[in-house]
């Protein structure tokens, strides 16, 4: 694994081409645009080109007038003198631009003329935007506007949310392990408008969004009294299957405008889709807040009986060992301006003093019903069907333009006016769906807002971070793991909705881990119940520290710092880490398989063995990738456990040869660490637990 973590704000686009090729590469992604057919050749995520070995390009759009498209298909991928230019470029944003005709194997053309225009940003999101025009009368049956097959190889799960046309939010998201090998095609899913899908496995993955099917229609053939489609499913406008019997063989998605539905059109007919395309992950897991002891002290809501923090307790939170405060002002929601702003500032001035970083929580979605803004715009804002947080807020739609303008309003307020270390920004990950037409999202289905939010994402972050380059943005995103959004995130706030202890193993992967998102998370844990081993295991596993409040005991705060003040005097914020979870980045294995084992590499090597059974384990962990970690034939190593604060095996000198067996014994639910460092031969420091980076 040759990946190393890239520090800064924003990855820089590079574009170059060759003779066949333009390119446009960003930290972890390279993608090839085909200059004879204009279509994206080249789909590299961390090395892996997900297209390898499938002759496919994307979008492989096309366009067919038979019954059965595969009797008569013209696609875009035949086309061999489409224009393919680069129409603009800087270092955060490309745009190129293709054009040509729809023809067949031969080379006959079909009278539809297509038009892609790709708005490439720096963090790997393309948007796409397809214009389809005749040029002759003709008759259209069948066009797709976004199709691709990926190598199977690299597909080891695929997720999405509900079809949109049949509920009323974008709270169900599937997570699933792909079928194994087999010699049929498989439907993995499809629907009416998945507004969001991804396919991939533990390290990347590539995902798509549509948020709006309104001109996109179906229709159906009978055949013996009986509604067929000889694709599939009947007017599942988006798909997505295992392809075994077809060529080329691998993970088919397809996204159609017209599906199975006769329709005669005439010259100048002109038909303009859009789709995004992401990919996980959007840029370089950085270790920077991997170890954040965080404080909430809210509301997340004003109070008239709000009290502010005072210095002493400021400093008594400092003391704890806390680093960053979300919350310390209490105002409305959507209007965020502090009901005192002299004690804003002397509790932002009292966190500096103490060496804290304190950040406002500031919501997307919530305004308050007695601000005069909402008396003006509630109702021409607001998300329908209407949501409200027990009467006291109602949630603004994304999608509505006036909406996000006057909240980018008070997002540059708010970092003009106070010296805030950057923000929480809380939205609603369940509530990303609208229908309100006073804003425009009166639509044939819920109208998903993904790409407002990310729009105002995009600006939080960029107005923080302009004024303080380390500023911290936190989302509250909770299991929704779009990437277009997660990544103008430094950190994700998890399980709000959840607790961690009662989800099953593959969704804490999927959704509770950020490693694949490229950036790190916070743990929300069930309220009301006390923080217990396992949330602290569960914690350690996936580099979450656990948010505490006024109403955590000492007990919970002292239990769990005790672990984390291990890594703190590790640094493990400056290690590399390579998950225990994470399919392909294992350097350490074990002979259990509810034992997962963390490697943090720094000067030394920080293992952290969590037990995930109601059992206790006694394993055997070896290490399996001694060049990877830095370790050598030729040096003699100590293997210490900080908590227990004694060495394994006595002081016993491990060689690499005795680190491909060492026993361990880890209670139920439990965690143990092991630091693994040279053997000197001067008298030295190996382990300071209560140190700081030392």
């Amino acid at each position: 694994m040759n990946q190393k973590p890239v520090y800064g704000y924003r990855s820089k686009l590079k574009l170059f081409e060759d003779e066949k090729s333009v390119f446009v590469e960003g930290d972890t992604f390279k993608y090839g645009f085909d200059k004879k057919s204009g279509l994206i050749s080249r789909l590299e995520l961390l090395g892996e080109d997900f297209l390898s070995g499938t002759n496919s390009q994307i979008p492989d759009i096309y366009v067919s007038n038979a019954i059965d498209p595969r009797e008569a298909l013209y696609a875009a991928k035949y086309e061999d003198e489409a224009g393919c230019d680069v129409i603009s470029a800087n270092p955060y944003e490309i745009h190129i631009r293709t054009h040509g005709m729809y023809r067949n194997l031969s080379g006959e053309a079909f009278p539809v003329r297509y038009r892609i225009t790709y708005e490439i940003q720096c963090d790997g999101t393309i948007f796409v935007i397809v214009d389809n025009k005749v040029y002759d009368s003709c008759a259209i049956r069948w066009l797709c506007i976004s199709r691709g097959v990926l190598n199977p190889s690299f597909c080891t799960y695929f997720s999405h949310l509900a079809d949109q046309s049949r509920i009323d939010t974008t709270e169900n998201y599937t997570f699933e392990a792909l079928p194994p090998d087999n010699a049929q095609d498989q439907n993995l899913f499809g629907g009416r408008l998945i507004p969001w899908f991804w396919l991939g496995n533990d390290k990347t993955g590539l995902e798509i969004s549509v948020w709006d099917v309104t001109h996109h229609r179906y229709g159906a053939t009978q055949m013996a009294g009986k509604m067929m489609d000889p694709l599939g499913e009947v007017g599942a406008n988006i798909s997505c299957r295992r392809q075994v019997s077809e060529k080329p063989e691998g993970i088919l998605w397809e996204i159609f405008s017209l599906r199975n539905l006769q329709t005669p059109v005439k010259e100048g007919w002109e038909q303009i889709d859009y789709f995004a395309l992401s990919v996980t992950p959007p840029k370089n897991y950085s270790p920077r807040f991997s170890n954040l002891q965080v404080y909430w002290e809210g509301p997340r809501r004003y109070s008239d009986s709000y009290k502010y923090l005072s210095d002493d307790e400021i400093r008594e939170l400092s003391l704890m060992g806390y680093d960053l405060i979300i919350g310390g002002v209490n105002w409305r929601s959507g209007e965020y301006v502090p009901d005192s702003k002299s004690e804003a500032r002397r509790v932002i001035s009292a966190c500096h003093r103490y060496g804290m970083k304190i950040i406002p929580c500031v919501p997307l979605m919530d305004l308050n019903h007695d601000t005069a803004v909402f008396q003006e715009h509630g109702p021409e804002w607001r998300i329908e069907p209407v949501v409200e947080y027990e009467s006291e807020t109602a949630l603004m739609c994304p999608g509505a333009a006036g909406w996000r303008q006057y909240w980018m309003e008070q997002i540059d307020r708010v970092v003009e006016k106070y010296d805030f270390d950057g923000a929480y920004l809380d939205f609603w990950y369940d509530k990303l769906a609208c229908r309100n037409p006073q804003h425009g999202c009166q639509r044939r289905y819920m109208r998903p807002a993904f790409t407002w939010l990310r729009d105002m994402l995009r600006h939080a972050t960029a107005k923080f971070k302009a004024k303080k380059t380390d500023s911290i943005i936190v989302g509250n995103t909770d299991l929704l793991p779009i990437s277009m959004i997660c990544s103008w995130l430094d950190i994700r706030a998890v399980g709000w909705s959840q607790d961690i202890r009662n989800v099953d193993g593959m969704t804490r992967k999927a959704f509770y881990s950020s490693h694949r998102l490229g950036c790190n998370s916070l743990m929300w844990t069930e309220q009301g119940q006390k923080v217990d081993q396992k949330a602290i295991s569960l914690s350690l596993l996936y580099m979450s520290p656990i948010i505490f409040n006024r109403k955590s005991s000492r007990d919970e705060v002292e239990l769990t710092q005790r672990y984390w003040k291990v890594l703190k005097a590790f640094g493990v914020d400056e290690a590399w880490w390579y998950p225990g979870f994470v399919d392909g980045l294992k350097v350490v294995a074990t002979d259990n398989p509810d034992l997962c084992v963390n490697a943090h590499k720094r000067d030394g090597l920080l293992l952290t063995l969590v037990n995930l059974s109601s059992d206790e384990i006694h394993a055997v962990v070896s290490i399996a990738d001694f060049a990877e970690l830095g370790l050598r034939d030729d040096i003699k190593y100590l293997v210490y456990e900080p908590l227990s604060q004694k060495f394994l095996e006595g002081e016993k000198h491990w060689s690499c040869d005795d680190l491909k067996t060492i026993n361990v014994n880890i209670p139920a639910h439990d965690s143990q660490f092991l630091y693994i460092c040279e053997c000197t031969k001067e008298p030295a420091l190996i382990f300071a637990p209560d140190g700081d980076n030392r």
